[in-house]
Formats: C-alpha cells, structure tokens, sequence
C-alpha cells in the first residue's frame, strides 16, 4: 500500500471515529491494546469526570465497575467476547452512586481500534416491566370477565366477530356457529325493535348503550341479558368495532315474575274480600247517611245511627289502610297535581277534628300562618296525611292534654312557597329504639297500643310514603310521657286561581238511568240517593237483565257492577256495545291500577269505587249526563221555558252593560267601581243560579273592598269567557225549544 493510501485510510477512519465521538446519546469508548485510548462527552458526562486521565486515576478498566451477574457482560476479557460473537446482544450493569444501570453494548473493530458504544436502556426496561405487569394484569381481566361475563363482539355491521364460552353456553350456539354471522342470530321476535334502533344510534355516535334484553337460544328457548355495548375506536377516533357486555339476568327476571304473580294474587284476594265486606257496607253507610238526614228521629235513635256511621267508617278505614298499602307496595303512590286554596283547605281539615278533641277535654290549637291564596299540589294526599297526624295526636292523647297544629311558612318567593307543616301533642310518646320502626307496616311503639288505642299500625307507614313522593320526608321528635311532634316540609308551585265551588244540594239532573247491581240493598241506595237528584233510576239483578233491560229501553247512563251472577259486567259490557253507545260506568270494589286499566281495556267509559261517595258519583253525572241549563232554570222557578229564555236573555242584556263598566273600573283601579259592579253581577247570576259567575264576582267583589292588588284582568277575563259560552249554550238549547 502506498503512503497515500495510508493516508487516506488514516483520514477515513480519524473522520468517522470524530463522528462518532461527537454522539452525546451513547458512551463511545475507543479502545487499542484492550486500553481505552479515547471516549465521548457522554462517557464524561456519566462518570462526572472532566478526562479520560482522570477516571484512569480510579480505574484501571471500566469493566471495573461490572456487576457480575448472569446474563450480563462482565470480567477482563469482556472486549474479546463482544469481538468473538458479533451477533448477539449484550448487556453489562453498572453501579453507580448505589444506583444499577443497564446498557446495551456493542463493538466495531476499525483496524487496530475497537469503537465500543454503550446505550442506556434502564429506561426502556423498567418500561418494559411495567409494560409487562400491565399486560399480566389485563390478560387477568380479560379472564375475569370472560368467566364471569357473556362477551361478544362485531364488526360496525353487526356480524360477529368474536364470542367467549359463556355466549356459546347460554345461547346453545358454536363459535364456528356465531362467527360471521349477524347478531340477530339471538335475537328474540318479543323484543321491539325501537330498543335496537336506540342501541345502533347511540352506540354509532360513540355513546355507550345500557338495556335489558331479551335473546333466543339456539333451541327456541329464551334468556334475559343486563347489556352494556360499547364502541371501540382507533387512534384516528373512528369506530372499528363493538363490544358487548352482558349479565345473564334471567332468573331476576323469573323471579319478579312470579313475584308480580304473587302480588296479582294477593290483589285478586284483596279485591275479593274488599267487595264482599264493601257491598253490605256501602248500604249501611249510604242508609245512615239517608237517616241522619230524617227530621222526625228522636234523640235516642239519632244516637245509634251515630254510632252505627261511626263504627261503619272505622271498619271502612281499616280496609281502606290495607288496600291503600296494598295498591302502594304493587302499584307505587299515584300523584294528582292540582291548583286550590290551602288556606280554605287546611284549616277546614284542621278544624274537623275540634269535635273529637272537645270529646277528651284534649286543648286543640290551629296555628295556620296566612299562606298563598292558590298552590298546586295533591290536596286530598296532603289532607290524607294531616288526617292521619291529627288523629293520632288526639287518640294517643290523654284527657285534659294539648294538640297543636301548625303550618308554617318558611320561606317564599313570586313562584314557590316553602311551608311546614307540624303536629306536636303531650302524648304518650315514643322510645327512641322504636321511633324507626313506626314507620314500618303494621307496626306500632307497643304491642298493647292496639289493644288500647286500635288501629292497624298502616297510617304512618302510608303518610310516609306520600310525603316522599311528594319531595319531603316525615321527621318525628319525641319523648316517653311527654309527647311527640311529626313534622315535614314541602315546597309548592304558586298559582293565581279562584277556586270555585258549586251548590251541589240544588243541582238536578234530566236523565234515565240503568243500575246494575245484584245486592239489595245498594239497589235501594241508589235509587233513594237518585231520587233526590231528580233521575229516573231502573234496576238489574245480574248482567242478563241488564243486556235485556238496554235492548227495551234507551239510557242516559249505565251503571254494571263487575261481579254479579249469570252474566259478568264485563260479559254484560261487549253485549251493551253492540246495542247502544250510551257511557257505561263499571261498579267496583277493585281499585287497583291493573284492574282499572283492564275495566277501560274492556271497553268501559269510566269506573266508581265502593263504597259509593256521592261526591265520587255527581262528578260521574256531571261528566256525563247533559245538564240542561234552561229545563233546569224551568224546574228551580217554575215557570215555563218560553218566561226563562226572556229572563235569561234579559240577564244577558244587564250583565254585559255591567261587564263593560266593570272593565273600565279595573282599567283606572277605582276599588270602589270595581267593587260596585263585580257586587251588581254576582246578585243577578245568584238570581238565576249560575254560581260559577256569582263566585268570580263575589272574589273580586271582596278584594276590591280591602283594595287589595290583584289580578283582577284575569278575573275580568276567566268572567266574560264564562257568560260568552254560557250565552251560546243558551242560545243552542232555545233552538230546539
């Protein structure tokens, strides 16, 4: 070789070798003679030491500072083993200020020279380790839940993809049945198939779905799935693929189905016995109440009507506690959300029970603080409630005790109102252990309670439950020998209405009806209670009778009660509806939800419960029945139609004329006009009868006089709208005169 072309190899090599040194990412060792002759700014760097002479000054070799340990490089003659097996992979650990690090090591020979590059991977590994434990670890999830969970997964298709073990096991299917197949495979026809449109529009906007479902077996068999079905996406966030998660929840499922058999059972029997302890009991109740009303009785025989009333309605309460329960635990607390006056209503409950405390010589107070003048609610579950506190208070009072009701308002604002109701008595209290437990049906703080005081222990548990629903919760304080106070707040949605009440002794009714109903004695109840109303009334023994009864006469209204002999009402009901559309009510003892939902199912127009409320059957007559403003006019004054529509028409007249100044009353706020005028309608509609426009009138009237501020354009309003549809149903019914 020449000396150029020595040179020129000598400046190779010094080139790449500087190249090399240069690399701050690897220790770069330049060894000649097994002796390190040059290293990189990394070695330096590592070794905290400013030159190669330096570190020789410690250490004759770096392979000084090897770990021994197997599976690493280590000894004096670790350079001729990397030279001896180029191809594989070594490592050596190096202790340094008490911490092991870990390199790859790898040589070039050049020459003379050894280049021997050291790259840290300490990183890397423990990396790798962790990589490693958290794959342990999901390969230990991916067990669990493939025991413990029925997996699926498919393709953005719906074709199966993947299945585990327990799919197969519960469907009855092969892998190499499911695989490639789409997942309607299991589906069952039962299932609607807006869950499955709901499923694929949440699952392919990304969202996870949740939803029971109900899968077929490969043998035509049925299984429940809890299910959770989940997008998977990739790195770009676009879906792959689904996975599915389900729960076999079949025998849950089985389970509350013979559960809600057991209940419909129970309702069945309730429903039974209820009606036939119900049926004498309406007469007896309906027959007092028709006594009471008797002038000529003399003190003595008033006294044991009173006392059959009484003891009736306890009877009537203890089945009404265990039906109320009863339809509670199946059916949960129905909510009727209505607009009235809390002040009327309140205090009216509040102010029954004086009586009953006068009886014990118990001091009863009723502190109602001034509430809203209208809120929305549930007034009979509120009063329900208070009815049950009340009495309580009184009964487990002792003579000469003290009973407070208080309603208080807590706080108020234009929209809602906050109030708390209380009732707190010098009672004979409640042990702290026990003060849950009365809470619970059939319970009460002491066995001898009932003994004593009666009762079926249910008040509470059903007062409880409704102020819950209502968005409260019954809190009770209480002491042995010196009283208990119940409690609980509810917020109200304020309202601005006048509540109207209508005279209902004087209403009367132009129909013919047909009652259905198989025990006697409510036969002659409903026939007295229907006189009155001025009804004609005819009578069916059974559901025969009646179909005969309809096919021979035409009625206003039809009464079938469910259970009768020879023909039921609902076997009676499908023959009526071939004969005639007259409304058909059914007669029950059956208040449940279901019932109920089956009585319209069959074709029913509405339903009364037993025992008959008169209040519960005007409204029924009202509904239905067409209340003819002019005959009734006719018949309340005698005189003949021809002398009322001229009366009419002449109040018509007079009251726009009042209406119009009553309008420009309110326009300039003069209290004094606007009372005036409201004053002039509300005696001229008293006149004639129309007490939904005397009542309005009358509301004004009474504001005006305090000059208090209201809304009295909304009063105006609620009063014209009245008599303008009043007028046109005056002037239909003068054009079939």
């Amino acid at each position: 070789m020449s000396i150029l072309e020595k040179i020129k190899d000598l400046f190779k090599f010094n080139t790449y070798a500087r190249e090399i040194l240069n690399s701050r990412k690897n220790i770069i060792i330049v060894v000649k003679n097994n002796e390190a002759k040059e290293v990189n700014q990394a070695f330096l760097d590592f070794f905290g030491v400013k030159s190669l002479k330096e570190f020789k000054k410690h250490h004759k070799c770096i392979c000084e500072l090897f770990k021994k340990e197997e599976g690493f490089l280590f000894g004096k003659d670790w350079i001729k083993e990397l030279l001896k097996n180029p191809d594989k992979q070594y490592k050596v650990k190096i202790i340094k200020d008490n911490k092991e690090y870990i390199f790859k090591v790898e040589a070039t020979k050049i020459k003379n020279k050894v280049i021997i590059t050291l790259t840290d991977i300490t990183e890397l590994l423990e990396k790798q380790d962790e990589l490693k434990e958290v794959s342990e670890i999901l390969e230990q999830y991916k067990k669990a839940v493939d025991e413990l969970l029925i997996v699926s997964k498919t393709d953005t298709n719906g074709i199966i993809t993947y299945v585990n073990k327990n799919f197969c096991d519960i469907s009855g299917y092969s892998k190499d049945e499911l695989i490639g197949k789409p997942y309607d495979i299991v589906r069952h026809p039962d299932m609607p198939k807006e869950v499955f449109k709901d499923m694929w529009e949440s699952i392919k906007s990304g969202k996870i779905w949740r939803g029971i479902i109900k899968n077929r077996k490969k043998d035509g068999g049925e299984y429940w799935v809890d299910t959770g079905i989940m997008p998977i996406k990739n790195s770009k966030g676009e879906i792959i693929e689904y996975i599915a998660l389900e729960n076999d929840i079949t025998e849950i499922i089985k389970a509350k189905e013979k559960a809600q058999m057991a209940e419909r059972a129970k309702g069945m029997f309730l429903a039974t016995v209820s009606h036939e302890i119900r049926t004498p009991l309406n007469a007896i109740l309906g027959f007092t109440q028709l006594l009471d009303k008797k002038e000529n009785l003399d003190e003595e025989s008033k006294k044991y009507i009173s006392i059959i009333n009484s003891s009736a309605n306890t009877l009537l309460k203890i089945i009404n506690d265990i039906l109320d329960l009863s339809k509670i635990e199946s059916e949960g607390i129905s909510i009727e959300i209505k607009e009235f006056d809390p002040n009327k209503v309140f205090f009216d409950l509040a102010s029954l029970f004086l009586a009953k405390a006068k009886e014990k010589n118990i001091n009863y107070k009723i502190e109602i603080d001034k509430l809203p003048n209208c809120i929305r609610s549930d007034e009979h579950r509120i009063k329900q409630v208070l009815a049950n506190l009340i009495g309580n208070a009184i009964k487990f009072t002792k003579e000469g005790g003290e009973v407070i009701v208080s309603i208080k308002v807590l706080q108020e604002d234009e929209k809602k109102v906050k109030i708390r109701f209380s009732v707190k008595d010098s009672g004979i209290g409640i042990p702290k252990d026990k003060q849950k437990e009365i809470f619970k049906a059939f319970t009460q703080a002491d066995g001898s309670i009932a003994r004593e005081f009666g009762g079926t222990g249910l008040g509470l548990t059903i007062s409880s439950k409704i102020v819950e629903k209502l968005g409260g919760k019954i809190e009770l304080i209480s002491e042995v020998g010196k009283g208990s106070e119940f409690y609980f707040v509810l917020e109200f949605e304020k309202c601005n209405q006048v509540k109207t009440t209508h005279k209902e002794k004087s209403k009367k009714y132009n129909a013919k009806v047909l009652i259905a109903e198989d025990d006697k004695f409510n036969q002659e109840l409903i026939k007295a209670v229907l006189k009155e109303w001025g009804i004609y009334c005819d009578i069916a023994s059974d559901g025969e009778e009646a179909v005969r009864k309809v096919k021979e006469n035409n009625y206003d209204l039809i009464f079938l009660d469910i259970n009768m002999p020879k023909m039921s009402g609902i076997e009676a009901l499908k023959e009526i509806k071939k004969i005639t559309s007259t409304p058909v009510v059914a007669l029950t003892a059956n208040a449940f939800r279901d019932d109920i939902k089956r009585y319209f199912k069959a074709g029913f127009d509405d339903y009364l419960s037993k025992p008959i409320r008169l209040e519960e059957l005007r409204k029924i007559f009202d509904k239905y029945v067409k209340n003819d403003f002019l005959s009734s006019l006719s018949k309340a004054l005698n005189l003949n139609k021809d002398a009322v529509i001229n009366l009419v028409n002449i109040y018509f007249e007079n009251v726009k004329k009042d209406l119009k100044e009553l309008k420009e009353a309110i326009k300039k706020k003069n209290f004094e006009e606007i009372r005036k005028y409201a004053h002039k309608i509300k005696g001229s509609s008293l006149n004639l009868g129309i007490d939904e426009v005397a009542e309005i009138a009358n509301y004004i009237e009474e504001n005006a006089k305090n000059k208090k501020e209201i809304d009295y354009e909304n009063y105006f309003e609620k009063l014209t709208n009245f008599i303008n549809n009043l007028e046109k149903e005056v002037k239909r019914e003068s054009n079939f005169i």
